[in-house]
């Protein structure tokens, strides 16, 4: 048997919508919602797989029972080469807010940025 994609309505209750994630996605967006969950070979218990955040499809984190998006500066092997010369030019040690707004600046000219707290430390790299 096929899983079966869906969106949740307001009441959080899987509706049925097709046997394929992109044309649920697709379906969700045009319509207004922003969940999209999967019944596994048709069964009766629907699982969340993605939530529309700030007009983003991101995994769902049910171990959070929240959605957050994937911190790029994990994933550094992955990124453009761009990329990763800035933060080779910026991340080298200790960290001042002078050194972390260079850094956004630098980031944003190529397509991404990234947060930094009062420690000085950036976090949170994102595609634009």
């Amino acid at each position: 048997m096929n899983s079966i994609y869906g969106v949740l309505d307001r009441n959080d209750c899987h509706i049925d919508v097709s046997t394929s994630l992109k044309g649920t996605k697709r379906f969700a967006t045009n319509n207004g919602y922003t969940k999209v969950s999967i019944r596994y070979n048709a069964g009766y218990i629907a699982d969340i797989l993605f939530e529309k955040v700030n007009g983003k499809w991101v995994e769902f984190n049910p171990d959070a029972g929240t959605t957050e998006e994937k911190d790029l500066f994990e994933d550094y092997e992955n990124l453009p080469e761009e990329v990763q010369a800035v933060l080779d030019k910026h991340c080298t040690g200790d960290q001042t807010y002078e050194d972390c707004a260079a850094l956004v600046r630098d980031l944003e000219a190529v397509g991404y940025t990234c947060d930094y707290g009062l420690d000085a430390e950036p976090h949170s790299l994102k595609k634009l």
